[in-house]
């Protein structure tokens, strides 16, 4: 079988090694892959810095609408201190006042000439406010309509300020956006063509080591395995090739030039072995005819010789067996009548203890019983003063709506005490003292309530453990009388067992004496068995011996 290179390998393709093609591939797309993550982390670090300064102009711009609405609240609790003249409104207009003074703090290192303008008139307008307010207090309407007019100009000055300082802001922060948006339409723009290019230069560098690597090596590993076949008649392709692959096909070639030379030889060989062959069988069938003559004479010596030893062997093994057996039965018996002697003394000591813990177990059962008494008790006392709190939380319930009645009676009469002016006036302090006791009274009964309903749930819980320990009490009573019930059969049978442990005692002391003559005889016949036996294997060893030498003497002629 041959292989013709294609036209798909060129002259670059041999040239160039496998280690070269691998480093060429490699490298290109480690560049691509930097140079794209480069560029990726350069989009990145920018559209960041972009999305942190839309951030910082976001606080900024929340703290500057916070700031204007500090200073819309502060700008209307004056005005409502002006006409009202409430201490309310005062508190209202200082905590605006603070509101705003504490968001302009975070405004000042970025707009500090805008901030001190607006600080300076607030506490212009501040000042103004108040002496407008004392206008107003001494009944000088025209002073303080002037002061007014001039706490008008200066709320216009700061929103004029803080509507600029919006407007600015939200103009930065929509560059911001624009800025992060462009920076992402540029990154897709761009990502896009380098995931192409990066795809079809790894496709068409994947095509060409299939091409140039994969196929000549598939091709080589086809030769080399019908090389070990024995094929040597085929021809190694890419010999001629400068790469890796030429090197391997020049190896292969050099596997081709030896099989042939081994098959040579093996050829040779197997000449050589039929030659010897046909001498061996000459000589074989001379020894093997002397082989069978000899071999019939000696197995029948050896039948006899070995019938012999068997029947020695097995006349001793049975004796050895047989006084073995006999002073094995001996020890037993021996051990058994003091094994018997001991049982009978602890059987005796066991029905003590019997009679101990019967005794000990009908009194467990009474003081079970006892128990179970007792908790039934005790849950039904549980029981009842469940339903006392029950009782006492309904009265409780009662209580906590007269006292919401009480409530609404007492803020209708506080209405009604309004609708009558000043002869009504009495009658309200009267209605606001009612409607605090009944609000006293309604947090009270709520506290009772939740007092009882505590109670309820530790008395409930209280009496299901009370029912547990019953339980488990009668389970104990009941496995303190089936405990009684068993000892007192174990007793009797522990007796039964008493009066057998004295009767095999005797009878294990027989068995030890006729033992005893069973183990003389044995050894007897053990010595007979043993002479029989040497007689046997004398015999045995000399036609080993004739055997072997017979045997050297075959071996001998096979080699000549």
């Amino acid at each position: 079988m041959s292989f013709r290179r294609g036209r798909i390998m060129t002259l670059p393709d041999i040239r160039w090694t496998i280690r070269r093609k691998l480093i060429v591939l490699v490298g290109t797309l480690f560049i691509l892959t930097v140079g794209s993550n480069l560029y990726y982390r350069v989009q990145v670090a920018t559209s960041n810095a972009a999305i942190n300064n839309q951030e910082r102009t976001l606080t900024l711009l929340s703290t500057v609408r916070r700031a204007a609405s500090a200073f819309d609240d502060m700008r209307y609790w004056y005005a409502d201190l002006a006409n009202s003249l409430s201490t309310e409104a005062e508190e209202a207009a200082t905590t605006a006042a603070q509101r705003l003074d504490k968001e302009l703090e975070q405004l000042a290192d970025i707009a500090p000439r805008r901030v001190a303008k607006i600080r300076k008139h607030v506490t212009a307008l501040q000042e103004q406010a108040l002496e407008a307010l004392d206008n107003y207090v001494m009944d000088d309407r025209g002073a303080g309509n002037a002061a007014m007019d001039k706490v008008r100009a200066k709320v216009a000055a700061v929103a004029s300020i803080l509507s600029a300082m919006v407007e600015e802001l939200e103009q930065q922060a929509s560059r911001a956006r624009a800025v992060v948006a462009q920076r992402s339409r540029a990154t897709l723009v761009v990502s896009l063509p380098i995931l192409i290019t990066t795809g079809i230069l790894t496709l068409v560098m994947g095509v060409m080591m299939l091409r140039t690597v994969v196929t000549p090596i598939g091709r080589m590993t086809q030769v080399m395995s019908q090389l070990a076949d024995g094929d040597t008649t085929l021809e190694i392709p890419g010999v001629d090739r400068r790469d890796e692959i030429g090197q391997m096909a020049g190896a292969v070639q050099i596997f081709k030039n030896n099989a042939i030379e081994r098959q040579r030889l093996a050829e040779r060989e197997r000449q050589e072995v039929a030659e010897r062959e046909a001498r061996a069988r000459r000589i074989a069938e001379t020894s093997a005819r002397f082989e069978r003559d000899t071999r019939e004479l000696m197995h029948q010596v050896a039948e006899g010789a070995s019938d012999m030893r068997t029947q020695a062997v097995a006349m001793s093994a049975s004796a050895q067996q047989s006084c073995g057996q006999a002073a094995t039965v001996a020890n037993r018996a021996s051990e058994a009548a003091a094994h018997v002697q001991a049982v009978a003394r602890a059987t005796e000591n066991i029905a003590s203890s019997i009679h101990e813990i019967v005794r000990q177990a009908s009194q467990s059962s009474e003081i079970a019983r006892n128990a179970v008494a007792q908790a039934s008790d005790t849950n039904r006392t549980m029981q009842k003063l469940a339903e006392v709190a029950e009782r006492i939380g309904e009265i409780v319930g009662l209580i906590n709506d007269i006292a919401e009645q009480t409530n609404l009676l007492a803020l209708n009469a506080t209405i009604e005490a309004a609708r009558a002016g000043e002869a009504g006036k009495g009658f309200a302090v009267v209605a606001n003292e009612v409607k605090g006791l009944a609000e006293q009274t309604s947090k009270a009964t709520d506290e009772i309530r939740q007092q009882i309903t505590e109670i309820r749930e530790v008395t409930q819980s209280a009496v299901a453990a009370i029912g547990k320990i019953g339980d488990v009490i009668g389970e104990i009573n009941d496995i303190s009388s089936t405990i009684s019930g068993s000892m007192e059969q174990q007793q009797h049978a522990t007796d039964e067992i008493l009066d057998s442990a004295q009767l095999a005692a005797s009878g294990t002391e027989d068995v030890t004496r006729n033992i005893q003559d069973v183990r003389a005889a044995a050894e007897d016949t053990n010595a007979v068995s043993g002479r029989v036996c040497e007689a046997a294997e004398a015999l045995s060893r000399q036609a080993d011996a004739m055997q072997a030498r017979i045997g050297a003497f075959l071996k001998e002629i096979r080699s000549a």
